[in-house]
This record gives C-alpha cells, sequence and structure tokens, in this order.
C-alpha cells in the first residue's frame, strides 16, 4: 500500500486575497501560495486558476515559479488563451510526473443557453510515480454554466474509463453537495470528505459553500480530509491522506 498527502488549491492566478480585501489592489505573490503546499506538507497538489507566460512583470509561468520556489516537478494545462499568454490547470508534484493527457471541455458558441458564463476548461490527467507506484490525478476546474457542467462529468467519466492507474480526482468544481451534478460525479467517484460535515471552500475569509474538493477511484482511498485554514487566495485548499 502507498500512502501520501495530496491537495487541491484554487490559487486566483496568485492574487493575495488578505491584501485584496484591504487595498482592493491585485497583489501577485507566488511565492506565498507556494507556502501553504509546504506548511501543508503536500506530496501532489492540483491548482486552479493558474497563468502561463504572459507579458507582464509578475504573469510568469506560475506553475514553473511555484514547482521550482518547492523543488517540486510541475506541468501545466492551458485551457484559453488570455490576455496575451495563456489560462488553464497545473499540477506540482514531489514525485515524478511520467505522463500526461489533457481532455478538452468546451461548449460550442451557438450550444450557449441563457445568460450563463461560459469559459473553455480543460481536465489534466497525470500519471505519478511514487516509488514506483503509480497515480493517475485528474485537475479540473468545473465551469458555472450547466451545460459546462454536464460536460465536465462526462469528460472526467471518458478519463476515468482511460485510465489504468489508481485516480484522484480534484479541484474546484463550483457546485455544493446538494447539487445534481454532484450527484453525477459521485456516481463514479468517492468523495474524499465525511458528507455530513460542511469543509467550506469559499470564500476564503468567510466560508459559506463547499466547492472544492477531492475524490477517489479505481482503488484508490482517502482519509484524514480537511480544509486548510490559511486565507490566501479566494479559496481555501483542501487535503486528504490517499491510499492506493
Amino acid at each position: 500500500m502507498t500512502q501520501l498527502r495530496i491537495g487541491t488549491f484554487n490559487i486566483q492566478h496568485g492574487k493575495d486575497h488578505l491584501n485584496y480585501l484591504k487595498t482592493k489592489e491585485d497583489k501577485i505573490d507566488l511565492p506565498l501560495m507556494a507556502s501553504l503546499i509546504r506548511e501543508e506538507a503536500l506530496d501532489v497538489c492540483a491548482l486552479n486558476e493558474v497563468r502561463n507566460e504572459e507579458n507582464t512583470p509578475v504573469m510568469c509561468n506560475q506553475a514553473r515559479v511555484i514547482g521550482e520556489a518547492l523543488g517540486y516537478h510541475y506541468f501545466f494545462a492551458k485551457a484559453i488563451d488570455f490576455r496575451g499568454g495563456e489560462y488553464g490547470n497545473a499540477i506540482v508534484s514531489r514525485y515524478p510526473i511520467r505522463s500526461v493527457k489533457t481532455y478538452p471541455i468546451a461548449i460550442p458558441k451557438d450550444a450557449h443557453v441563457g445568460k450563463h458564463y461560459y469559459e473553455d476548461r480543460v481536465l489534466l490527467a497525470a500519471d505519478i510515480d511514487v516509488n514506483g507506484a503509480l497515480l493517475t490525478v485528474f485537475s479540473c476546474h468545473i465551469g458555472l454554466a450547466p451545460l459546462e457542467q454536464e460536460r465536465a462529468v462526462e469528460t472526467a467519466r471518458l478519463a476515468l474509463k482511460e485510465a489504468s492507474h489508481p485516480v484522484v480526482f480534484l479541484g474546484d468544481f463550483n457546485v455544493t453537495p446538494d447539487t445534481e451534478i454532484y450527484a453525477a460525479i459521485a456516481e463514479s467517484f468517492t468523495d474524499a470528505a465525511d458528507t455530513n460535515a460542511p469543509y467550506f471552500t469559499y470564500p476564503s475569509h468567510a466560508p459559506s459553500r463547499k466547492i472544492d474538493y477531492i475524490f477517489t477511484a479505481n482503488g484508490a482511498s482517502a482519509s484524514d480530509f480537511a480544509a486548510c485554514p490559511r486565507v490566501l487566495s479566494d479559496h481555501l485548499a483542501v487535503k486528504a491522506e490517499i491510499s492506493f
């Protein structure tokens, strides 16, 4: 049996949330985001709302900066082009990342309905080599529109069908546990959290909703799920012990 500590963290492109509440200034502090991963001793952490190679002094390859600050391996998966650079999900890992695959989650513009905000998303699947045992980690930021959420669940099920190793599926899912989308995810994956406990994660300074998750499948199991209490971005990170 192999064990490791895994987490997921929507870093809001590294914006110091407490500073923003005080000053309304977008102070980007990537070492601050890395400090949570270090202090929580996370072996692997999925990251949402990550920017890559933008043409400003602060919008760099954020996964690389955080990964190198920790001495970790890293991988960034582009979802969209954004302000001269790229925007998407990432994984940083104490252990080598042996292979990656990205699954697009996109709704054609002519299929957009209602007044919902639509944004192309991506599911990043990475095989992590933990001392010879392989774990597949899905990092995903699920959208706000119902159609996007349904497509994200379909994509996660496809990725799970293709996975040949134990799986952890995690990220900011933008749904609460009382929704049909959560129930659809739970048909194929097991929530690492006690479903009778709130574990609110958003907004980080006054949490009132659980929208950040760790799920397992394919023989992986989880224990000791918790929300990390430090307020750094606008989401609290969550963590769990994973066995596979």
